[in-house]
């Protein structure tokens, strides 16, 4: 099993992709005239990357109570890990 660093530099990673997707996505569809195919091909994909993103979150949950919330938000992305437990206050 990798650390909790190593888990939150792959979070960091897939989050700016999968932004940086949609956006493009986004704009291919109005310049490539793709229409709405192109729209929902892109929330799609935002949406399959999220969904691998969160089963990674749950791997670096609190051991004792499964709290997930032990990740430092700045403007929406992840940045750190808490060093307590929000929740129970354990050691992480």
């Amino acid at each position: 099993m990798k650390n909790r660093e190593a888990y939150i530099s792959l979070i960091k990673k897939l989050e700016i992709l999968s932004s940086i997707l949609l956006v493009v996505f986004i704009v291919l569809s109005v310049v490539m005239k793709w229409g709405l195919a192109g729209i929902v091909s892109g929330i799609v994909i935002y949406i399959l990357i999220a969904i691998y993103t969160y089963s990674i979150i749950k791997k670096c949950a609190c051991p004792s109570c499964g709290n997930t919330e032990i990740f430092i938000r700045k403007r929406g992305m992840i940045v750190g890990v808490e060093k307590r437990c929000p929740r129970c206050h354990k050691k992480l």
